[in-house]
């Protein structure tokens, strides 16, 4: 019976010339799996008992928690003992021929399992070196005021990038890819799916721009001139390579093609002056005086919390309207994201003042002049002509 048994478990599903695959492994791998599973679960209680399971490190509104990094560290010594019991029914299988067994090979392409080792380290090595450099941004360079928050993140974005790509470059070097050759590949590809993804390529090309250029930043309030619409007015929250996301004055996210932002004309309000020019246009009867009324609309401007006081608030009388006088305010104020609301702000104090005066508002009105005269009976108009 035992040696029933026996045979069952170490009867070699797969087999090759130095290594074979018995159920013994699989029952193992399961095995080691539930044992993570129940270490997994008495680790996080011993963290909720040490008040540890919430433990977090905060850097640039990114979070890192400490029970997730110790979750991964034990799923990766799981695997390296699964791996090891392997030798249970390959007595000879040593770990240096276990590691460079390849899977696929094609010429010099290969894939074996260092791979999976070299992958996996990468991306550790990669996440970990970039929350370096953001912390070194953040504290070194950010706390001295050497650079504001939007430049600091086109300088992580940008080294995020530069991390990526060595990455990737560093992988396909380990898999013995000709980059020489791969990159002639890549650029024919990238020619012939450009024939048909123009725009795609644009909204990339454009993200490139962006964050080298460094016109349009993180925070920055914007206000794209749309053709033939109403121009979009929102606060830049993420800048991809292809896209960006801007929250809007009502609260909404847009995801705009970074093409748009390149060949569109953008007003960045965050940059350059900040005091702008702004008005609030009024229309008052005729029977209004003119002086009381620019009294109150000067005041009501001035005396709002953002109006600059050192900058001239002037009335202008517009025109003479077919219902009343037309007139605007004008103050200064620096650009901020709820400047129409503030307008609004503006517009119920001069409500408020006008009705203390007795100041009204001007409403459709027409005169008809009847003629008593006039007769239609006799109107030349009326009259029939002679046959």
């Amino acid at each position: 019976m035992q040696e029933t048994i026996e045979n069952i478990l170490y009867y070699p599903l797969i087999h090759l010339e130095d290594f074979s695959l018995a159920p013994i492994n699989l029952l193992l791998f399961a095995l080691l799996f539930v044992a993570g599973k129940i270490i997994i679960k008495f680790t996080k209680r011993l963290f909720k008992h040490q008040d540890l399971t919430d433990k977090r490190f905060t850097v640039e509104g990114k979070e890192f928690p400490l029970w997730k990094l110790v979750k991964q560290l034990i799923w990766l010594i799981i695997v390296f003992v699964g791996l090891w019991s392997l030798n249970i029914n390959n007595p000879n299988l040593k770990s240096s021929e276990l590691l460079v067994y390849e899977f696929i090979r094609f010429n010099h392409f290969h894939i074996a399992v260092y791979h999976i080792f070299i992958i996996v380290f990468i991306i550790f090595f990669s996440r970990i070196l970039m929350s370096l450099i953001r912390i070194y941004f953040v504290q070194r360079i950010k706390s001295r005021g050497i650079v504001d928050e939007g430049s600091l993140y086109v300088y992580l974005q940008l080294t995020k990038y530069l991390i990526v790509m060595l990455s990737i470059i560093f992988m396909l070097r380990s898999m013995g890819v000709d980059l020489g050759l791969f990159i002639t590949s890549m650029a024919f590809l990238l020619v012939a799916i450009g024939l048909g993804l123009q725009g795609v390529f644009r909204d990339f090309f454009s993200g490139f721009l962006i964050l080298f250029e460094n016109t349009i930043k993180v925070k920055d309030i914007i206000e794209i001139d749309q053709p033939n619409e109403e121009n979009i007015i929102g606060r830049i929250i993420d800048i991809n390579l292809r896209t960006s996301k801007i929250e809007t004055r009502d609260g909404k996210i847009l995801i705009v093609p970074n093409s748009q932002l390149t060949h569109l004309t953008v007003n960045n309000w965050t940059t350059g002056n900040h005091a702008t020019r702004f008005t609030v246009a009024v229309a008052v009867s005729y029977d209004s005086d003119l002086e009381v009324v620019k009294q109150i609309l000067t005041e009501c401007a001035r005396e709002h919390h953002k109006s600059l006081k050192n900058r001239d608030i002037r009335v202008r009388l517009l025109n003479f309207g077919d219902n009343g006088y037309e007139l605007d305010v004008v103050f200064w104020a620096n650009h901020t994201f709820s400047i129409e609301m503030h307008k609004s702000e503006i517009r119920f104090a001069i409500d408020q003042a006008f009705r203390k005066q007795g100041v009204t508002y001007p409403y459709p009105q027409m005169d008809i002049h009847f003629d008593r005269g006039f007769n239609p009976s006799i109107h030349p108009e009326n009259k029939e002509s002679p046959q």
